[in-house]
């Protein structure tokens, strides 16, 4: 391992690259077994089956030797956990790597299922079963920056203006956001507990430190989890989303090069109503104030953002991944201001983005005036794209465009394990391979030896 990185790296003129984890929740429809008798999701994820997958999984636990976790999750559903990744495009490559595991463990099984979907917080309903679903983003960065004043202001103004980073949904009308719907009350809450009441969730969670343990040497570090993001299946957005967030962290971390006050300006008198109201607004021409009463569009603030970004990269040394997002992220506003998504037409951007590969494929079939949910087959076409088993609308469209961005061969070695990334995970997937038979339990953060002792997993990024 390198030597240990400190929260005060992350302030410096040569940040490091961000420690970024995945959470994603997909949705089977399983097979009947007996009439009116589901079979039970676990029943999908045994070891064998695991197994006959290529994987390894350790005992009963959630962890995969690729250092990523996988279960059945509250509610009878699939989760996937990608390891601890460093930067956006080895966690981009980790989610799309779980999409190819899930699939291969549900065919494994050999058991009877009516379709496998990765889906984000999406109402459509087939065969009277409601499909909702969860993809949350986290984010490391230094303890001392999660109650500045300008997190509350920043990530709500990203969040609810970074509409091309969504997937699409047919409601009433074709709309930017999947999830939108789920999201109310305060923008940012400090109270884990808040990820679960009731239908009002936060678009961010930061996590208090009692009750943060699974993040690396919480007293000096936090995470940032981003709940309002869509899980779409376009490589060249999982990478886009992951680093043009982890940007906005860099701005927040670097005010002093950019300035707070020019910071302060992007901040919303609204966030979470914004968000409703830029997720609505296909023509992209809708304004919302900011706090000092500016009318801006969704595209005004992401042009603000990206300003900021290319400015603080002419004063530090960001990660190149995070650089090259700079110019994907202007090349995407600039494509949206020459195109008119209302109207169908969205020129290149339909390369990159889901939200926009999927209006046009159901525009073509169905006809723009019929992408609505009181039409059946709008429902199942959108229903469908999201699909992974049978295969879908999406996987079949990103094979035509593949990204550059998040290459095939980092998937495969982030499938398989054999890519090791630089943080704790590295450590998780050794043992897994190589001492498992000595492991009593382990969780993200430790694990203990059947000889009771206990390893912390603490990577250069741990503080003592």
């Amino acid at each position: 391992m390198n030597s240990h990185i400190t929260p005060d790296d992350f302030y410096s003129d040569c940040p490091p690259e961000r420690i970024i984890g995945i959470e994603c929740e997909y949705n089977l429809q399983q097979g009947i077994s007996s009439p009116g008798v589901l079979i039970p999701i676990s029943s999908y994820m045994t070891p064998e089956a695991i197994a006959r997958a290529g994987l390894s999984i350790f005992g009963k636990s959630k962890f995969l030797d690729n250092g990523g976790g996988i279960y059945a999750d509250i509610g009878d559903h699939l989760e996937y956990d990608t390891p601890e990744c460093l930067g956006p495009q080895e966690a981009a490559a980790a989610d799309m790597a779980g999409t190819v595991i899930i699939r291969r463990i549900v065919e494994a099984s050999e058991l009877p299922h009516n379709g496998l979907f990765r889906l984000t917080g999406s109402n459509t309903e087939a065969n009277d079963i409601v499909y909702t679903s969860g993809y949350h983003e986290n984010y490391l960065f230094p303890r001392s920056a999660a109650d500045s004043y300008l997190i509350d202001d920043l990530l709500p103004a990203y969040a609810a203006s970074c509409i091309w980073g969504l997937s699409g949904m047919v409601g009433a009308s074709y709309v930017f956001s999947q999830k939108i719907w789920g999201i109310a009350g305060k923008p940012i809450s400090r109270f884990i507990d808040e990820r679960r009441t009731g239908h009002q969730k936060p678009m961010f969670i930061i996590p208090p430190i009692e009750s943060d343990h699974d993040t690396i040497g919480h007293h000096a570090w936090a995470r940032v989890e981003r709940r309002y993001a869509d899980a779409g299946l376009s490589p060249e957005v999982r990478f886009m989303q992951l680093a043009t967030m982890s940007l906005v962290l860099r701005m927040i971390e670097h005010a002093d090069k950019i300035g707070p006050k020019r910071l302060e300006q992007i901040s919303l008198k609204n966030p979470v109503k914004a968000a409703h109201i830029f997720a609505a607004n296909l023509a992209l021409n809708k304004t919302v104030l900011t706090k000092d009463d500016e009318r801006v569009t969704a595209q005004d603030i992401q042009k603000k953002f990206i300003e900021m970004a290319k400015d603080l990269n002419c004063k530090i040394k960001l990660p190149d991944d995070e650089v090259r997002a700079i110019y994907l992220w202007e090349n995407i506003i600039d494509g949206f201001g020459s195109s008119q998504p209302d109207q169908v037409e969205y020129g290149d951007l339909v390369k990159m983005l889901d939200v926009a590969a999927r209006h046009v494929v159901l525009a073509r079939k169905l006809g723009p005036g019929s992408i609505t949910n009181i039409n059946p087959q709008a429902v199942a076409l959108n229903l469908i794209w999201d699909r992974l088993l049978p295969v879908g609308g999406a996987q079949i469209w990103w094979k035509k465009f593949p990204s550059e961005s998040v290459p095939p061969k980092l998937i495969d070695e982030m499938l398989n394990g054999t890519r090791l990334p630089k943080t704790r995970a590295a450590i998780r997937i050794h043992q897994l391979k190589h001492n498992s038979d000595n492991i009593a339990w382990l969780n993200w953060a430790s694990i203990r030896y059947k000889n009771n002792t206990t390893t912390v997993l603490d990577d250069f990024y741990a503080t003592s």
